[in-house]
C-alpha cells in the first residue's frame, strides 16, 4: 500500500518527460491521477492506523541486498502516518494551484511528482539506506 504513493509519482512523472510536446496540456490530467491516488492511499493509512496498538503498520519488507543489510522495509507509525497525510493534501493543490501554469507545464509536473516520491519514500522507509536515497530524490527535482 504505501510502495504505491511511493512509486506511482515516480513512474508517471518520469515518464511525464517523455510526453511529446503537442501534449503537453495533458500533463495537469496526468499529474492529477498520481496525486488524487496517493491522497486517498494516505487518508486510507490515517483512518486505519490502530492507534491503540502504536508501534509500526501497514509494514512491507523485500530484502535487497542481503550481504549489507539493506531491504525494502516500509511502514508507518504514529508521527509519520500524518505527515503522509499532510503530504498528500499538500501535493493534491500543489497541482490544483498549478492548473493554469503555461510556461512548460510538462516538466513542471513531472519533477512536481517526482519530488513528492522523494518526500512519500523519506516518510515511509525504515530503512536507512532507502531514507537517504529518497530524501536524495528529493532534493534534485527541488534544485532544477
Amino acid at each position: 500500500m504505501l510502495a504505491t504513493t511511493v512509486f506511482a509519482n515516480l513512474i508517471i512523472g518520469a515518464a511525464l518527460f517523455a510526453l511529446p510536446r503537442r501534449l503537453q496540456h495533458w500533463a495537469r490530467w496526468i499529474a492529477l491521477a498520481p496525486a488524487t491516488a496517493s491522497l486517498v492511499v494516505a487518508i486510507l493509512a490515517m483512518v486505519l492506523y490502530d492507534r491503540d496498538r502504536g508501534g509500526f503498520q501497514f509494514e512491507e519488507r523485500v530484502p535487497w541486498l542481503d550481504s549489507i543489510g539493506i531491504s525494502w522495509h516500509t511502514g508507518v507509525d504514529g508521527i509519520s502516518v500524518p505527515m503522509l497525510l499532510l503530504t498528500g493534501i499538500v501535493m493534491f493543490t500543489a497541482v490544483l494551484i498549478s492548473w493554469n501554469l503555461e510556461n512548460r507545464p510538462r516538466e513542471f509536473f513531472a519533477l512536481l511528482l517526482m519530488l513528492v516520491s522523494g518526500v512519500y519514500g523519506v516518510f515511509v522507509s525504515l530503512d536507512l539506506f532507502f531514507l537517504f536515497f529518497f530524501y536524495e530524490v528529493a532534493v534534485l527535482p527541488m534544485y532544477l
